[in-house]
């Protein structure tokens, strides 16, 4: 019994000795910049090994170093799912996301890229480089708002990065001018000059692209710019534009209401269609003065139907 006990102290032993002489040979490896002989050593320890987190870290770095980003995370992945409270796993790991995600960005992905550097605040709120990244991202989307919101943050881990309180400052002038172009557009749009109303309040959105204000009030414009227009293709543009406008604001029934007076001036017989978009009108706001119009608009329709059906049955 006592030299089977021997026997199977030895063989640990020597299951540990091996273990740390590997490790100390990719470390080795690291230090003088072998990568080749670092990816076999690896490998041949994971293969004896599938669990040996260490190897796993060692050809992430590997594939990090030689610029193979999405082969790197895959093998860190794999280290921090094994030994999850190795610090030094978990923050190279990180900055590997990091590097992806400004991969990302540089590939103009920036939807894409917003996602992981979303992950990587979610895991550590102090993580100073991935808020400012994700405002980065967010701004590239044209969220201002929601880029000001990171980029603050960000300034709150280091107070002293004055980089970021320009952005912030270009953010808080980009805000003011785009909705000084608002009120100008709306204005304008008040006083029927329709292609001046959408020029302006397009402005506005590229002062500042996620002002919903400034969205709503330049597609209600170019619909009713379009819808003046006349002509199969402008009266198309301007039912797009009324149905992005009623996409912003579902409770609104203005552009409901002229998405049906387009849908009568393309085809004056497109009863189906135009009673349809003016009941519309009547359903998301019943006591409104738009509702009014599209009851008086609705029963006018159904009765030149009814004269026209019965016309072409008395001819027929």
């Amino acid at each position: 019994m006592n030299g089977l006990r021997v026997l199977i102290f030895l063989l640990v032993l020597g299951g540990v000795l091996a273990c740390n002489s590997s490790r100390k040979m990719m470390r080795e490896a690291w230090e003088t910049n072998d990568l080749p002989l670092l990816e076999k050593l690896a490998r041949e320890a994971i293969q004896k090994n599938p669990q040996n987190a260490y190897a796993h870290f060692m050809l992430g770095r590997v594939y990090r170093a030689t610029g193979e980003i999405d082969s790197a995370l895959v093998y860190y992945a794999r280290a921090v799912r094994l030994a999850p409270q190795n610090d030094t796993y978990l923050k190279e790991w990180r900055e590997v996301r990091l590097a992806k995600g400004d991969r990302l960005l540089k590939a103009k992905s920036p939807f894409r890229a917003s996602k992981i550097f979303t992950e990587l605040v979610k895991e550590d709120s102090s993580y100073f480089d991935a808020w400012q990244r994700r405002g980065l991202a967010y701004r590239a989307l044209g969220w201002y708002d929601s880029a000001k919101v990171c980029y603050e943050r960000a300034l709150s881990l280091q107070p002293l990065a004055d980089s970021l309180q320009k952005v912030l400052d270009f953010l808080d002038a980009a805000h003011v001018q785009s909705n000084l172009l608002t009120v100008k557009g709306k204005d304008l749009l008040k006083k029927k000059r329709y292609k001046r109303a959408m020029e302006t309040l397009k402005q506005a959105l590229e002062a500042k692209p996620d002002n919903q204000e400034a969205k709503y009030y330049y597609h209600l414009a170019s619909g009713l710019y379009f819808y003046k227009r006349g002509g199969v293709k402008r009266l198309w543009d301007a039912i797009d534009h009324f149905g992005r406008a009623s996409t912003l604001r579902p409770d609104e029934p203005e552009p409901r209401y002229y998405m049906a007076e387009a849908y009568l001036k393309k085809d004056d017989k497109d009863f189906e269609n135009t009673i349809q978009a003016f009941e519309e009108v009547i359903r998301v706001a019943p006591g409104s003065s738009w509702a009014k119009k599209a009851r008086k608009r609705i029963a006018e329709l159904k009765k030149r139907e009814k004269l026209l059906r019965d016309f072409w049955g008395k001819k027929k």
